[in-house]
């Protein structure tokens, strides 16, 4: 793909291509230039160069939607297994801050 040529896509359909993706993510800005690292990685021009372009970041905005929603699926989860950590320490699980501490300053340097 010639360079120019890219820069070209790049100048005219940025913006567009952000607000775009915007719909789909959270990380538009990502999307939209890992899209123009393979528009690059082609070797030759795409007959329509917009639809390719519309048709790639909303692929890759919707693999991205699906990613962030793992990763928060599992955040709450991980958050939830843990949280007997941050409770009173009268349960005896739970994790006694000032104890710790304490612990701590009595540990050799």
């Amino acid at each position: 793909m010639d360079p120019d040529y890219a820069a070209y896509l790049l100048d005219r359909y940025r913006t567009a291509l952000t607000l775009y993706a915007r719909q789909f993510c959270l990380a538009a800005e990502d999307v939209v230039q890992e899209t123009f690292v393979a528009l690059c990685k082609q070797r030759e021009r795409p007959q329509n160069p917009a639809g390719w372009l519309f048709r790639v970041t909303r692929n890759r905005a919707i693999s991205q939607r699906r990613s962030e929603q793992r990763r928060l699926s599992h955040e709450s989860k991980a958050a939830v297994s843990h949280q007997a950590w941050f409770e009173s320490p009268e349960d005896g699980n739970a994790l006694d801050a000032q104890a710790a501490a304490t612990a701590l300053q009595q540990l050799p340097e």
